[in-house]
């Protein structure tokens, strides 16, 4: 069983979150393997794969770690009936991404396609007509008896990722099945939403809040530049700011853009810190009662006491941040907005975690999280 003591704010030189992101990545292996006994062409991709995963790992393992691939492989292990168009998809992915790593399988295999395809690991996106086919085999990659261009210079490529640095990207499109759905009161999805500003905007604004991050809190921005692969935009607006994970979907955030580059780095730490227990709770449950209805600092409405535990442990991430800025002094600290907000989340981290305290019980998975978070609270 895997222990951590500073998954919630990391020490210099922890390797909490390379240890956590690895387990992660050996779990959505294991169970793309499982699915093996899927109908084809999903279990001819599986094959291909576990093939390769003697001669070639590294490219097997880099298009697991994809989230596009991820999120598909969780959906997929977690649904009661097959998905037909899911499979389809995953299969069409993981070929692709061998396929771009120059791993071509012996014998044709042929899928057919879902009208886009997210090759996140390309950093592009296929836009398809309607029932096109893709075939692949030892003579290379066809779509409709069309050669592919591996070099992703082809006509139905989209440039939809945008670097920002260190691996992470801005997505402009994504294939999370789950986007749509929200159960936040106050919102109603995370659909991919520019906001009528331009991926350079976004970007800068992005590389400025890991950069806020990186000055003052090193060993978090090392943990985000690890676990963060996809930022998806969800609208641009200056009152008020969004952002949101799903467990399913490890690696990727979704974030509106806000004009305050304090708030943009405080969603990276945020949806980072969600991104953690995400992982670590698909690896073994957190908590002997995850479920009820409990006030939560961060919703109007009830949450299980799993919600509360991702409040509080995003929380102690932000109020650490901002304990960072406060001791070097820096401006974006001194500001009366930035000492408000850095009194609120405290305040708001102390709630959620003695709501916790009192009522959770946490699994031996669970333990060393709680430890952490209630030596926070005794020294705040």
């Amino acid at each position: 069983m895997l222990v951590f003591d500073d998954l919630t704010v990391p020490r210099p030189k922890s390797d909490t979150a390379r240890r956590l992101f690895g387990e992660y990545l050996r779990h959505v292996a294991r169970h793309f393997f499982a699915l093996g006994a899927a109908s084809p062409p999903l279990s001819q991709v599986v094959a291909f794969a576990r093939d390769r995963l003697r001669s070639a790992p590294g490219a097997v393992f880099a298009a697991l770690r994809q989230p596009t691939v991820s999120v598909l492989v969780r959906l997929i292990d977690g649904a009661a009936t097959p998905n037909a168009t899911w499979n389809k998809e995953l299969a069409a992915l993981v070929l692709l991404e061998l396929a771009l790593a120059g791993e071509l399988p012996p014998r044709e295999i042929v899928i057919d396609c879902p009208s886009r395809l997210c090759l996140a690991g390309a950093g592009r996106a296929l836009d398809l007509p309607p029932g096109t086919r893709l075939s692949a085999g030892p003579s290379g990659v066809r779509f409709d008896g069309r050669d592919f261009d591996l070099g992703i210079d082809d006509a139905a490529a989209l440039d939809a990722y945008h670097p920002i640095e260190s691996g992470i990207v801005l997505a402009t499109v994504d294939n999370n099945p789950l986007a749509h759905v929200e159960a936040h009161p106050e919102k109603a999805g995370n659909r991919v939403d520019l906001g009528e500003r331009g991926p350079t905007e976004w970007v800068g604004s992005l590389c400025a809040a890991l950069g806020i991050v990186r000055s003052r809190f090193p060993e978090m921005a090392r943990e985000i530049e690890l676990g963060v692969r996809l930022v998806v935009p969800v609208g641009y607006s200056e009152e008020r700011h969004d952002s949101a994970s799903y467990a399913e979907a490890v690696g990727t955030i979704y974030s509106s853009l806000h004009p305050d580059p304090l708030i943009m780095a405080e969603a990276l730490v945020h949806e980072h810190s969600h991104g953690k227990l995400n992982a670590l709770s698909a690896l073994a449950p957190l908590l002997h009662n995850p479920d009820g209805a409990f006030h939560s600092p961060l919703r109007p409405d009830p949450r299980p006491l799993s919600g509360v535990l991702l409040a509080a442990h995003a929380l102690v991430s932000i109020a650490a941040l901002h304990q960072r800025l406060r001791a070097a002094k820096d401006p974006l600290a001194c500001t009366p907005r930035a000492q408000r907000r850095f009194h609120e989340v405290v305040e708001q981290g102390r709630v959620a975690t003695q709501t916790l305290i009192e009522d959770a019980r946490p699994t031996p998975a669970g333990a060393a999280l709680f430890g952490e978070l209630e030596r926070w609270l005794r020294a705040d």
